[in-house]
């Protein structure tokens, strides 16, 4: 084993406290269109391309989904990366929504491309047109920590939005990259709510030391606990009490406790705990539309939301998960190093 530190889960990425999603850009006129500029993560073959739907306005008319170049500015054109064909999107439904390209496109590691949506032959106008969601999931420029994939809306010309929104793009392998996010949930856990007590039911792919969690959270006032559980709902170890007086409102923190040792392929728990009514900290859960698309999360799909109220029962929900991960040292090679993955180990 070596002494390293990282962490596994969805706080791999610096992902904020933020709320409910609740604005969209209309696509109601010929020329305007949104677009998420990002690098190719990998080769392979793009059969997808994912975005979230906000609003449908009468009959909207049909529009171009694909994966198109850049320009000489860096600017979505109209060609189609990498051999592929956009599909004929027709809306007719709002929330998440995968769009199957006519002809997949032929991927390679480190190519800039973007996904587009943008109108037809037939113009959209204010009575009939589809709104694509455009809040921020990744940070935001005015606060420097907007990250790329860069998100974008036309108008009369290209224009950067605050941050990245969610849009994501699919493999032929069901690998995703980019935020399939339909949407977030921002929960109070003091004492008197309900639930009263949050986090991920996790399984790690190999043994590991953890020496405590980072999380995305938010409250003023009061006291909160954060524990770690074993599969027989035995509590391993915590941090007592965090005053959510530390916080400056919304922030992303670290907390530690003793090192303790998880084991390769038991189920363990990351919860925060309300030990004060009507204040404390607050949780921050992102909701997918399917169980599948929490693959766009780092490890996504071994991390799943898991909840209860006075101490009760556990409430598992695999089509959520809290923004909450386990921090790591001391990884040692699993059991079947082939399930390798996103996960750098070393012995």
């Amino acid at each position: 084993m070596t002494a390293i530190e990282t962490m596994i889960g969805p706080m791999m990425r610096p992902i904020p406290a933020y709320g409910a999603f609740s604005t969209g850009y209309p696509l109601d006129d010929a020329d305007d269109a949104v677009a998420w500029k990002f690098c190719v993560p990998k080769d392979g073959s793009i059969t997808k391309v994912g975005f979230l739907v906000m609003a449908v306005t009468g009959s909207p008319p049909a529009y171009n989904v694909g994966l198109v170049n850049l320009d000489s500015s860096g600017d979505p054109t109209t060609t189609a990366y990498g051999g592929s064909a956009p599909a004929s999107y027709t809306p007719s439904a709002t929330g998440w929504i995968w769009i199957t390209l006519a002809t997949p496109a032929t991927a390679n590691a480190s190519d800039f491309c973007a996904a587009r949506v943008w109108p037809t032959g037939t113009a959209p106008d204010a009575s009939n047109n589809v709104s694509i969601n455009r809040d921020l999931v990744m940070g935001s420029v005015s606060a420097g920590t907007a990250e790329f994939p860069t998100s974008l809306r036309y108008v009369t010309s290209w224009s950067l939005e605050s941050g990245p929104t969610p849009f994501a793009v699919q493999y032929s392998t069901d690998f995703i990259f980019g935020n399939s996010v339909e949407d977030r949930v921002l929960d109070d856990t003091w004492q008197n709510s309900t639930p009263d007590e949050i986090g991920n039911l996790f399984t790690l792919p190999f043994t590991a030391i953890c020496r405590g969690v980072r999380l995305a959270t938010w409250g003023t006032g009061g006291s909160t606990v954060i524990k770690l559980y074993d599969s027989s709902d035995n509590l391993l170890t915590s941090v007592p009490s965090f005053d959510a007086d530390y916080l400056d409102s919304a922030e992303l923190i670290v907390v530690y406790w003793d090192e303790i040792t998880l084991i390769e392929g038991a189920q363990y728990r990351i919860t925060v705990a309300g030990t004060t009514d009507n204040s404390g900290l607050g949780t921050v859960s992102w909701i997918f539309d399917t169980a599948a698309d929490r693959a766009c999360l780092p490890d996504g799909l071994i991390f799943q939301r898991t909840e209860r109220t006075n101490g009760g029962a556990w409430t598992n929900t695999d089509t959520k998960i809290a923004l909450i991960s386990p921090l790591l040292v001391y990884i040692t090679v699993p059991s079947d190093p082939g399930q390798g993955g996103q996960y750098g180990f070393v012995s």
